[in-house]
């Protein structure tokens, strides 16, 4: 847990639920996970939902929690040290062609195809 020390820090953190929240339900909504494997506790959810988190969040919801436009002190606490990363990894999943971002989300979600 991250201690919230100011306001814009306390918006920050309400940001990173938030994030968390859309990538949940638009993980259910393209099948890429299950409400049984959410209610079940699924290990698979718990590792999956962060990394959709990252990768959605840079891309399609790019004013929010992990906006690399603004000023890094805008950015919780818990994705500042990884502001200049998160910056190219942003570029590079921007470079990617739809197919090619579509794999990327398999990947991210397919722990068995990434062993």
């Amino acid at each position: 847990m991250v201690p919230v020390k100011s306001v814009r820090e306390h918006d920050a953190q309400l940001d990173v639920a938030v994030l968390f929240s859309e990538v949940l339900e638009r993980a259910l909504r393209e099948h890429l996970i299950t409400k049984e494997q959410i209610d079940s506790f699924d290990p698979i959810v718990m590792i999956c939902i962060p990394r959709l988190a990252i990768v959605w969040g840079l891309i399609y919801y790019p004013e929010g929690a992990l906006n690399v436009d603004g000023p890094q002190e805008n950015m919780s606490e818990m994705f500042r040290p990884y502001y200049s990363l998160l910056n190219k990894i942003r570029n590079l999943l921007l470079a990617l062609k739809p197919h090619e971002l579509l794999k990327v989300i398999r990947y991210v979600v397919d722990l068995e195809g990434a062993n």
